[in-house]
């Protein structure tokens, strides 16, 4: 019961801050869900607000997270094709699921933090 009421404020918290529109709003995302990823990626809701807002790294953040691999790559590589290369402008996160990605593929094992 108690993770039903964490999710359903942290959502609130969520809607709001993607409702105020900073400018750096997927930085700011990604910090708050870097404490909160258990909660927020419970269920779509964050995932839906995040992608709405086209705020890249948190969707895919939270596409990892649900265990939305394959979406979470197309969009990254969407993205990394869309800048031309230009990588660096996608943050440590892009290499550390780029980095899951082949430890899946070549040894086939799914990192712990990816199946609780």
């Amino acid at each position: 019961m108690d993770e039903d009421v964490d999710e359903h404020h942290f959502g609130i918290v969520f809607e709001g801050i993607v409702n105020e529109k900073l400018e750096d709003l997927d930085a700011v995302l990604q910090d708050l869900l870097l404490y909160w990823l258990p909660t927020g990626s419970r269920t779509d809701f964050c995932l839906n607000l995040a992608a709405e807002a086209e705020c890249a790294n948190s969707t895919i953040l939270l596409m990892e997270a649900r265990g939305l691999l394959d979406n979470a790559f197309e969009m990254l590589f969407k993205q990394i094709n869309e800048s031309n290369g230009d990588q660096q402008r996608f943050g440590t996160h892009a290499a550390v699921i780029w980095f899951t990605w082949n430890v899946i593929m070549v040894i086939g094992v799914v990192p712990v933090s990816m199946t609780t």
